[in-house]
């Protein structure tokens, strides 16, 4: 089923993963496994999200709109940090 969703995209160099919840809480550790193993040669995987955290939440509404501007920022722009390369 996912295999068949990322073949819609064949000229895709780039898919990223992005999650609300902190890395560790979220879907990420599960999934990117999967997502992986159907990539196309060639293509990259990145994540973007908040970093891993005991905490679901920072507790401040500050920090909070800082962290999901950066989150949907690093959806849409250059990959950083943790790639996976198929």
């Amino acid at each position: 089923m996912f295999a068949a969703e990322l073949r819609k995209y064949p000229n895709a160099s780039e898919i990223v993963w992005c999650q609300d919840e902190p890395q560790n809480q979220g879907a990420w550790f599960f999934v990117q496994h999967y997502i992986h193993e159907n990539m196309l040669e060639g293509q990259k995987l990145g994540y973007s999200g908040r970093a891993a955290s005991a905490s679901p939440a920072v507790g401040y509404s500050h920090l909070h709109q800082e962290q999901q501007k950066a989150l949907v920022d690093g959806a849409y722009g250059k990959l950083k940090g943790f790639v996976l390369t198929k």
